[in-house]
């Protein structure tokens, strides 16, 4: 079994680490009204499974859960 460790910029729960600087992961659909993660979309190898947008709140965008569970420094 192979470890893949992949190093991200985000803020503790957000996906952005200041205003304005975003995880380079996050991606954007429907001409930037709707926020996915693009390694922990349920999108990723089900075809057919709808992938959930991440959630803004106070106008930062929350990171998924598993990103979150998955951080080493929580």
């Amino acid at each position: 079994m192979k470890t893949l460790n992949l190093e991200i910029v985000c803020g503790a729960t957000t996906c952005a680490s200041e205003p304005g600087k975003f995880c380079r992961f996050l991606s954007t659909q429907r001409f930037g009204t709707l926020y996915f993660c693009k390694i922990f979309s349920e999108n990723n190898s089900i075809k057919g499974v709808q992938k959930m947008p991440l959630e803004e709140n106070d106008g930062w965008i929350t990171r998924h859960v598993d990103c979150i569970n998955s951080c080493s420094e929580n």
